[in-house]
C-alpha cells in the first residue's frame, strides 16, 4: 500500500509537470483546444496529488486540499466568468492556505518578521500597478495582495516552527506567479507571462500538496499544537 501511494504521488506530480509543459507547447503551436484540455489536467493533478499525500488524514491536509480546489475553480472562472469571480475564488484559496498554516501552528516571531519584510514588495507592486488598474478594480486588487502577502507570512511562521520549508517555498512561488498574472491582466499581454507564470503557479500547487505528509507525521508524533507561540 505504501509503495502504491508513493507511485500515485509520482504519477500525479509528473502529470502536473507534463501537462503544464504540453499546454504551453500546444498554445505555441496554435492548438488551443488541446491546451485547454491539458490545462484542466494540470489543475486537477495537484488535487489528486494532495489526496495521495494523505490530505484527509489531518486538518492541515484538508485545508490544503480545499485551497487547491479553490485554485482550480479560480483558474476556470478567471478564463470564463471574468475578473472578479476568478479573483474571489483564488482569494478563498489563499485563505484556506492561511488556515492550513494556522492549524499546523505558527512561530510568532518569524511571522512578524515576514509581515514586515513583505510590506516593501507589496508597496512596490501597488506602485507598479496603480496607473494600470482601473479604479473600480483597485479595491479587490489591494485585498488580494493583502491576503496573498499574509499567506506567505503565515507560511513562513509555520515553516519555521515545523522546520517544513516546502510550505513557505510553495507560498513564495505562488506569490511570484501572481505577479505574472497581474502583468498579463493590467500591464502587458505576451507569451512571457504564460512561459514563466504558469510553471511557477502549477509548481506551487504541487509543492503545497507535497507538504502534506509532514503534517501527517506531526499529528502522529504529538498532540494538537498551540496555534501560535513565540519562537526565537
Amino acid at each position: 500500500m505504501r509503495y502504491a501511494l508513493l507511485g500515485l504521488r509520482v504519477l500525479f506530480a509528473c502529470a502536473a509537470a507534463a501537462s503544464c509543459i504540453g499546454m504551453l507547447l500546444a498554445w505555441s503551436a496554435g492548438n488551443h483546444e488541446l491546451g485547454r484540455i491539458l490545462r484542466l489536467v494540470a489543475c486537477v493533478s495537484p488535487v489528486l496529488l494532495a489526496l495521495a499525500c494523505g490530505a484527509l488524514a489531518s486538518w492541515y491536509g484538508r485545508w490544503i486540499a480545499l485551497g487547491l480546489l479553490y485554485c482550480w475553480f479560480g483558474d476556470r472562472l478567471l478564463g470564463s466568468h471574468g475578473f472578479v469571480p476568478g479573483l474571489l475564488a483564488f482569494l478563498l484559496g489563499h485563505i484556506a492556505f492561511i488556515a492550513a498554516s494556522l492549524v499546523r501552528g505558527i512561530a510568532l516571531k518569524p511571522f512578524a518578521i515576514a509581515c514586515a519584510a513583505l510590506v516593501l514588495p507589496a508597496g512596490a507592486v501597488l506602485l507598479w500597478l496603480h496607473e494600470q488598474v482601473p479604479p473600480d478594480r483597485m479595491p479587490p486588487v489591494v485585498a488580494y495582495l493583502t491576503v496573498i502577502s499574509l499567506m506567505v507570512a503565515f507560511a513562513a511562521g509555520a515553516s519555521w516552527r515545523r522546520q517544513a520549508p516546502l510550505l513557505v517555498i510553495a507560498a513564495v512561488t505562488f506569490y511570484v506567479s501572481d505577479l505574472f498574472v497581474a502583468r498579463s491582466m493590467f500591464v502587458q499581454r505576451d507569451f512571457l507571462n504564460s512561459t514563466l507564470g504558469l510553471p511557477l503557479y502549477f509548481g506551487s500547487l504541487v509543492l503545497f500538496a507535497l507538504s502534506i505528509p509532514g503534517a501527517v507525521e506531526d499529528n502522529a508524533n504529538e498532540g494538537p499544537p498551540r496555534m501560535v507561540e513565540w519562537v526565537h
